[in-house]
């Protein structure tokens, strides 16, 4: 699959560990009350630079620690981010008028996530 491909983890690898981890615990008489096999969400905070290179072109959440100048004061945004160039990042998002960009550098961030995407009908039943 294309997850696979771009290297992220899918609902159906999560089962296939925890299937293969209860089925090892089973054999090895291991004690445990629950098991729990995830991947870091789908709302994954972006913290370092090589995140926002490989996130490029997903939607994210992005809130800055000062507003910037130019983007009507604001702090948060929603937007695509934009492939870094170097140590500048950039954000496409919409406002009344249209698309904006809006250049930004990792010591700008407060805190920045991918916004969730769900597809439940790619599931098979």
């Amino acid at each position: 699959p294309e997850e696979a491909v771009r290297g992220f983890i899918t609902v159906e690898d999560c089962e296939k560990v925890t299937h293969q981890l209860l089925h090892v615990m089973t054999v090895e008489n291991a004690v445990y009350e629950r098991l729990e096999v995830s991947s870091p969400g789908l709302d994954r905070p972006l913290k370092k630079l090589s995140d926002y290179v490989r996130f490029a072109g997903q939607e994210i959440l992005l809130k800055l620690r000062i507003a910037m100048p130019g983007a009507s004061h604001r702090k948060s945004f929603q937007g695509v981010l934009c492939a870094p160039d170097g140590e500048k990042l950039a954000l496409e998002f919409e406002t009344n008028e249209g698309s904006a960009m809006l250049e930004f550098t990792l010591a700008d961030v407060d805190k920045a996530r991918l916004v969730p995407k769900v597809d439940f009908r790619s599931r098979k039943a």
